[in-house]
């Protein structure tokens, strides 16, 4: 995305992020990633208090040749250097609204 992309908590308060001349992905949750591969079942992920918070500039088409033909190339993210800006900004309760989420840069 490279729009602002607001979360916020039961109270109001929260933050919005954008990427900065590039589009990125992000998830939030409540659990690392560690934690879910390590549950056999959602039910037994460990859950915190806080929230994990995953940013993703690229990710990697789907395909192994397992079943199919092998990934081609444009859709591969090769491994090597990269560089990409984001930009946070935090809000209180009732700041953000349909007027402001188009001025939060």
């Amino acid at each position: 995305m490279n729009i602002w992309n607001p979360r916020r908590g039961k109270n109001g308060i929260g933050f919005a992020g954008r990427g900065l001349n590039t589009n990125i992905n992000f998830s939030m949750h409540r659990f690392t990633p560690e934690a879910a591969w390590k549950a056999k079942h959602p039910h037994e992920i460990e859950y915190l208090e806080n929230i994990c918070l995953n940013l993703d500039w690229k990710q990697s088409g789907i395909g192994s040749a397992s079943c199919g033909g092998p990934l081609p190339d444009q859709y591969k993210v090769p491994a090597q250097p990269f560089q990409f800006g984001m930009r946070f900004r935090a809000f209180r309760p009732g700041e953000l609204n349909d007027t402001t989420f188009f001025t939060l840069v």
